[in-house]
Order: structure tokens, then sequence, then C-alpha cells
């Protein structure tokens, strides 16, 4: 018989790392002089404030100016780093964490964040020697798993890529995005039942996930189960309402259930939203 279109699904988690964080552990621990520790602090929690009000650019100004003021400030120097790594200045975020570290040997997030900015330059295999670091500060590390996970997978060792997401999982089974990128890798690996599973949790962790539901309804479809897909992808819409590959993936499924008037026009909803891959379908299926 004739193959079925193929459906349209996300890769292996969007943010890898989760959101970068603030954090406040070490900003009152080194290197305080009675002249001026109060305005280092006060560029500080400035920088930290303008963090959270998006002014990225300030926010860095302002832990320059407490650095300028305080040269042995690890706090800074990882924040700073955690905001560059946010505007993509990845280079200039690995340099920070790693004066960040210098001062501070066992700073283990920001060997988990230096860790991220190599992987955001592609670097897999030295992002991976941070994420080792870390997990030899701390084995209990989640976050560390998570994403040396993801970057085995990212170097093409599926196993090791699965074992450090469980390992994520025994120490944090809260983490819903751990259990989606299981789920990615087990359908990749034609393991629909292992992924459907996986992408249960994720989902039961956070109803609103809509790329879940679409990447479990991409796992249905293949199985083949249409009907079921085409439940999920009706999810993922109603949660993301602008969602392209939702909208071709259920058009597609919808012809695997002779719906073609109901295909032909979620087709076209997702070329209208920018799929362009999904013009040779509807060439093929809406004449």
């Amino acid at each position: 018989g004739q193959r079925p279109p193929q459906p349209a699904g996300a890769g292996i988690g969007r943010d890898f790392a989760g959101a970068l964080t603030i954090l406040l552990n070490l900003c009152g621990l080194f290197f305080y002089t009675a002249s001026n520790a109060q305005s280092a602090e006060d560029y500080f929690k400035s920088g930290i404030n303008k963090y959270d009000g998006k002014d990225f650019n300030g926010s860095i100004a302002d832990f320059t100016r407490a650095i300028e003021l305080k040269p042995k400030y690890p706090g800074a120097f990882y924040n700073r780093g955690t905001v560059k790594n946010k505007i993509k200045d990845y280079t200039g975020a690995i340099e920070d964490f790693t004066r960040a570290i210098d001062q501070y040997p066992n700073y283990i997030e920001a060997y988990l964040n230096r860790g991220i900015a190599k992987k955001n330059l592609g670097d897999f295999a030295a992002a991976t020697i941070d994420y080792n670091k870390a997990l030899e500060i701390d084995p209990k590390y989640a976050k560390a798993y998570e994403n040396r996970g993801i970057a085995k997978y990212s170097l093409k060792d599926t196993s090791g890529a699965i074992t450090d997401f469980n390992k994520s999982i025994e120490f944090n089974p809260k983490n819903y995005m751990t259990y989606y990128n299981l789920a990615k890798i087990k359908k990749d690996l034609n393991d629909l039942n292992g992924a459907v599973e996986n992408y249960d949790k994720a989902i039961e962790l956070n109803p609103n996930y809509a790329e879940a539901y679409n990447n479990r309804g991409t796992a249905k479809y293949l199985k083949p189960d249409y009907k079921a897909a085409i439940e999920d992808y009706n999810k993922a819409i109603e949660i993301y309402p602008l969602y392209a590959d939702a909208y071709y993936n259920r058009g597609i499924s919808k012809f695997m259930t002779d719906d073609k008037t109901g295909g032909c026009a979620d087709v076209n909803k997702s070329i209208e939203l920018g799929y362009a891959f999904a013009e040779e379908t509807r060439k093929k299926y809406c004449h």
C-alpha cells in the first residue's frame, strides 16, 4: 500500500535546560570590604531586578559595575553569564561562568550553565565535561543528568542518553521535560508504547504542554491509531490555536480516516500558519 504522509513533530526538548535562573546563593559570601560592599550589592540586586524586568543590557551593566567594585564576586560573574546566555552571547557567558568557577571551584550551577552555553554553541562533548563536573560535586543533581542526556543524544549515544534521563527522573520525578525528552528517544527507537507512556507522564505533570500532546499524537499515528491521534492534536490546538504542526498532523490523520474535507481544511490552515512542507500534501490529497 501507499506509505501515509509522515507527521511533523518537535525535536528533543526545545528548552534543554529549562529557564535559566538568577541565583542569589553566593551574593553575600565572598570578599566584602567596608568601603564598597554595599554599593556592589546594590548593583547586584539592581541587576537581578532588571533581569526580571527583561532589561537584559541594563542587567549586564549592573553586574559589570558590581564586579568593578568587587572583582572577587563569583555570584556576579555567574549572574552576568546567565544573562549573556539569555541574549545568546554564549562565548561571553562561558567566559563569565569560567571566572565564577575560578573564584569558587565548586560552583555547581556555573558548571551546569557553562555546559549549556557550550551546548548552545554546538560543542556537546565539551558540554558533557561540564555536566560530568557538576555530577562529581553532586551525584544527585537531576538537572545535570537531564542536560548530559541531551548532549549524549546529540552525540548519538542513545543508550547513554536514556540512562541519564532515567537518573534525572530518579532524583526529580516532577520534571515533565525529562519525560518528554525520554519519550522522544523512544519514539525514534520505534518503541511507540514506551513513548506514549512517557508523554502521558509529561502531560500529567504539565496538562498545558501542547508539544507533548502533538508528539503523543504522532506516536499514536505511527502505531497506527488515527482516531486517538486526532484527539491529541485537538488538544494541542485547543491549548495553542496557532500550532501549525498540529493542524498539519491532524489533517493527515483525517486523510487516513477518509475525512478528506476535514483533512484539507487542516492542511490549508497549517500552510496559512507557515508550515511550508504541507504544500506537497495539499497537492496530493486536495485536488
